[in-house]
């Protein structure tokens, strides 16, 4: 056995493959609706949430844009704050709903889409607040 075929051996034994998925099936959306005018005393609960969501995807996009499947992953219902996992597919379409939508009932209001992200891991960590959920345990 030659050494140039000892290493032709070695290098087909050697394969690595590299596997991308470049498109994932869902996005989450964090985003907070904020009434102005509203008591925070009446906050809605998850379900109103969705209903809302669902109702701005209906006003600018039509029945086809209120079949996109929205799902509230978690609610805070002292903020009004809301993770959503919508389908990749039907990301533009619900996030520019939610930026155009602008009246709840007869008060004004807006959702405020605070991030993006592929991966549900990414919406627990929040660089800007990281120090001081960091320091605050120390301070108080």
């Amino acid at each position: 056995m030659t050494e140039g075929s000892g290493l032709q051996a070695m290098e087909a034994s050697c394969k690595f493959e590299r596997i991308v998925m470049k498109k994932l099936p869902f996005h989450f959306l964090k985003v907070q609706l904020e009434n102005f005018g509203a008591k925070r005393s009446g906050a809605m609960d998850a379900d109103q949430f969705k209903f809302v969501v669902l109702k701005a995807l209906r006003e600018l996009h039509g029945d086809i844009g209120a079949a996109i499947a929205v799902h509230v992953i978690e609610y805070q219902r002292e903020t009004n704050e809301a993770i959503l996992q919508v389908p990749s597919d039907g990301l533009v379409k619900v996030w520019s709903a939610l930026t155009m939508y602008s009246k709840h009932g007869e008060k004004p209001c807006h959702f405020k889409v605070s991030k993006v992200s592929p991966h549900l891991a990414s919406m627990s960590a929040d660089s800007r607040k990281f120090m001081t959920e960091l320091l605050k345990p120390s301070l108080g």
